[in-house]
């Protein structure tokens, strides 16, 4: 985990150092693994590239933006790296591609992460209303035009599939090509005031619509206030 300072938490993964207690000209908003050395990389929201046992291939710190960098991504065979600005500006470095960007469209809502495919030839960029926008890589769906509860602040791909999934600000995960978890497990939407409530979900087939979600309290008790 990585906090805006540059904090960095590590679980189960090796510690290689960090940016927090140093001053920073902004904060850190994003951090990609270099598989080549298992080291990392974060990046702050004016674009500087702060490089952990892994090589730095460069940066837009110091360098004017249009508008601030939201996220980064690491080429997969770990020779590079993406930026991305809540515009979609796309900046490339080391061998990741340069596959395009939104950077001169209008957006309904910015940009808030990207996610490579897994050869590294193209990526993906997804807004804050779900909208995705494919780069040499496949369109597997979108939640654009679609209501949320809470906007979307990030994605993932799935290793081994040609999906993605998104994750929204409460949690809410939307996937789209990649396999899903057929496990019972706590969701939102359960009656506000009980405890041990999940909702069970039976897989579907991509693109067909969503079977009925049925909701079962377990161990009723009003939450504390």
């Amino acid at each position: 985990m990585v906090a805006t300072d540059g904090g960095i938490f590590a679980f189960n993964a090796p510690f290689y150092g960090s940016t927090g207690g140093q001053h920073l000209n902004a904060p850190i908003v994003g951090t990609a693994p270099d598989t080549a050395t298992g080291g990392y990389w974060l990046v702050a929201s004016d674009g500087g590239v702060f490089a952990f046992n892994a090589p730095f291939y460069g940066s837009m710190g110091n360098k004017h933006l249009n508008k601030p960098i939201v996220g980064m991504a690491a080429e997969p065979g770990g020779g590079g790296y993406w930026l991305v600005a809540s515009d979609g500006g796309i900046f490339a470095f080391g061998t990741a591609p340069f596959e395009g960007s939104t950077g001169s469209l209008h957006l309904n809502a910015p940009i808030v992460g990207m996610a490579p495919t897994a050869s590294g030839g193209g990526y993906w960029l997804v807004a804050a209303d779900g909208g995705i926008f494919a780069f040499n890589a496949p369109f597997s769906g979108s939640m654009g035009g679609k209501h949320l509860n809470a906007p979307i602040v990030g994605m993932s791909t799935s290793p081994g599939s040609p999906g993605y999934r998104m994750v929204a600000v409460d949690g809410g995960i939307f996937t789209f090509g990649a396999p899903r978890s057929t496990a019972h497990r706590p969701r939102p939407g359960c009656p506000p005031r009980w405890s041990g409530c999940h909702l069970t979900r039976k897989p579907v087939a991509t693109g067909s619509p969503p079977r009925q979600v049925t909701c079962t309290p377990t161990t009723p008790r009003r939450w504390a206030r």
